[in-house]
């Protein structure tokens, strides 16, 4: 049930047949498969679906793929900050791969109307969790304290954004063109590091996990390298005296780094001196080689690899 078939074999064949877009180098671990080196993605460039898009499906395969191999020795690969991670996997017990087989036998003979295929999966025990998971349930739990009457969203995973819309007034702002999806969303299109909005609006502004990519054009934006500040102090201007801000992003006790034009690695110094004008009201870290909250001590102080900076601070009165 776990081997790779010729027909896997081929699917990833034509994957990487044609050049252009480079997987990035941590995730070539197709080369354990053998016989791809130097290979490149397709890329099919289309306004539904551009190449960065299509890359991501292709490391999501390739990814797949070997874990299929990986699952014959009890062992799952996984990404996080840069970085690439074994997991053990639990063993699947007996009496239940018993009980698949069986099931399978039925379905066969009353299939209900539909076509039956093998995708066996064991998802027992405690819930997968990842570092975005933390993110929000930090920004989550600040804002329930607060229950701010108006939210300026920058950035953030839509998914954490449409979510705030069940309780919240939110405006959105993105560098990409979109419609917002309910009446209380107010969609923005600009440039973070320019806001076109009056000084002191907002009870509370929120931005997950995007500081680190302003200015790199990856999303279009214009290429500035001090975007990140510039965006910073926008969001301090546009926020009311009281209200918070609470924003994620990458951090290492190593050097920091520029991963061009995926993101910046801030260290702590240049952390705390974007949030100079505020007051702390709680930070914490997000270790990926732990997979929960840490200390200071516990960040990653390998080079080029980051964990995760939570913060909410306060603009005085």
């Amino acid at each position: 049930m776990s081997d790779i078939t010729r027909e896997d074999k081929k699917n990833l064949e034509l994957l990487v047949k044609k050049e252009t877009v480079c997987v990035p180098r941590f995730y070539r671990l197709y080369l354990l498969w053998g016989g791809m080196k130097n290979q490149r993605v397709p890329r099919k460039e289309s306004s539904v679906h551009p190449a960065g898009h299509n890359v991501k499906i292709l490391v999501n395969r390739v990814l797949s793929l070997v874990n299929r191999v990986l699952s014959l020795m009890g062992l799952k690969l996984s990404s996080a900050g840069g970085m690439l991670f074994f997991l053990k996997v639990p063993k699947v017990p007996k009496d239940f791969k018993q009980q698949y087989n069986r099931q399978l036998i039925n379905l066969k003979k009353n299939n209900m109307g539909f076509e039956i295929s093998q995708n066996f999966c064991y998802d027992l025990g405690s819930h997968p969790e990842s570092y975005i998971d933390y993110e929000c349930m930090f920004a989550a739990r600040h804002l329930a304290a607060r229950n701010p009457t108006s939210i300026l969203d920058i950035g953030s995973y839509r998914h954490f954004s449409i979510g705030l819309l069940a309780s919240y007034k939110v405006t959105i702002l993105d560098i990409r063109k979109r419609e917002p999806c309910l009446d209380n969303e107010t969609v923005l299109t600009g440039d973070a590091k320019q806001l076109d909005i009056p000084s002191n609006s907002f009870d509370a502004i929120v931005s997950l996990c995007a500081l680190e990519h302003f200015g790199l054009g990856r999303y279009g934006d214009e290429f500035d390298l001090v975007a990140d500040k510039k965006a910073f102090n926008e969001m301090v201007r546009v926020l009311k005296p009281g209200g918070i801000l609470v924003f994620t992003t990458t951090i290492t006790r190593a050097a920091p780094s520029i991963a061009f034009n995926a993101h910046r690695i801030y260290d702590y110094e240049m952390i705390r001196s974007l949030c100079e004008r505020l007051d702390l009201g709680e930070e914490t870290f997000f270790s990926h080689e732990d997979g929960q909250f840490c200390s200071w001590e516990q960040v990653t102080n390998l080079p080029k690899v980051w964990d995760v900076y939570c913060g909410c601070w306060t603009k005085a009165e």
